[in-house]
């Protein structure tokens, strides 16, 4: 029974912290600005082609800046993504530690 609860914990704090930590890595990718790139080349597709050039005129959806340059520098930050990762990094480790030595 006691073997149990403790195996129990250790595999749901596992998960807690594998949680945390793909939150806290998810929002590094964001912050880095990675998907930049790809909005840029949507937004260049649309105002280049004829369904685009229809579409802009009824919406304002493009209001990112016009500067390749000034979409790439431009970086948003997050100020939980390194809680997110030291404590989702800690607990994943320290649990798997624990399964290690107690199992």
């Amino acid at each position: 029974m006691e073997g149990s609860l403790l195996l129990n914990v250790v595999n749901i704090s596992f998960f807690i912290g594998l949680s945390i930590l793909m939150i806290g890595l998810l929002l590094m990718v964001f912050e880095s600005g990675i998907f930049n790139g790809l909005v840029y080349s949507m937004k260049k597709l649309r105002r280049n082609s004829k369904t685009g050039e229809i579409l802009e005129d009824l919406d304002d959806i493009d209001d990112t800046p016009d500067d390749i340059v000034e979409a790439i520098i431009r970086r948003r930050s997050y100020s939980m993504t390194k809680p997110f990762l030291i404590t989702g990094g800690l607990l994943f480790i320290l649990t798997l530690f624990a399964a290690y030595f107690i199992f």
